[in-house]
């Protein structure tokens, strides 16, 4: 027996009733039938991959090894170089406050507040900046209970100025603070004993050790 050939959608939709023959209902009936239909062709071939092939991955685009001009330096390429505000110093500094004594040709004597001191130099507090380039003593005392006192004194010379607490006002005189650098030590034994004979201070005693 022959069997019957399936009829075509434009068969189908002409037989369609009247009041199935327009909007959403048609067009599911009809959808429907191109299903159901075993010999319906399709209007149009969707392209699909071949049997066996395997979808790959987006992948990343690769990362240079080499920094690009754009991009910062980084940190291990720039572990050999010195900061612009490198410390230049070569002696190591006593990082303490104490108290010394200053001694000066034009202002005499005066206490300041000595600190970061080195085997170079020393940056005192002052009440007044001595000028640059004059020479000043300093003497470094040590009172022991018996009365006993021990003194260091060296020769130095102003090389800065510094201003601790800058305000414009006269308050910024209190907060100076004075560079200097060394370049003698005295015997305090005979200074002592030169201050005692004329009775006056005198601190241009026998020079003991130059440093530079």
């Amino acid at each position: 027996m022959k069997a019957r050939p399936f009829p075509g959608l434009s068969t189908v939709l002409r037989d369609l009733p009247d009041d199935r023959k327009g909007g959403d209902d048609r067009r599911d009936f009809a959808l429907g039938a191109s299903c159901a239909a075993p010999n319906a062709e399709p209007n149009a071939e969707v392209a699909k991959p071949p049997a066996g092939a395997r979808a790959e991955p987006a992948q990343a685009p690769p990362v240079s090894p080499h920094p690009s001009p754009s991009q910062p330096p980084s940190q291990s390429s720039s572990r050999g170089r010195a900061p612009a505000g490198s410390e230049k110093r070569i002696h190591t500094r006593f990082d303490k406050a104490f108290l010394v004594v200053i001694g000066s040709e034009l202002f005499g004597d005066t206490h300041a507040i000595a600190r970061n001191i080195s085997t170079g130099g020393i940056l005192v507090e002052m009440s007044y900046a001595p000028p640059l380039g004059s020479q000043v003593t300093v003497h470094f005392r040590n009172l022991h209970e018996d009365g006993r006192l021990d003194e260091i004194v060296a020769r130095a010379e102003v090389k800065h100025h510094h201003y601790l607490n800058f305000t414009g006002g006269r308050e910024s005189d209190s907060a100076r603070a004075v560079g200097l650098r060394f370049f003698e030590f005295l015997d305090s034994s005979a200074s002592d004993s030169a201050n005692s004979a004329d009775g006056k201070s005198d601190h241009t005693a026998t020079a003991r050790a130059v440093l530079h």
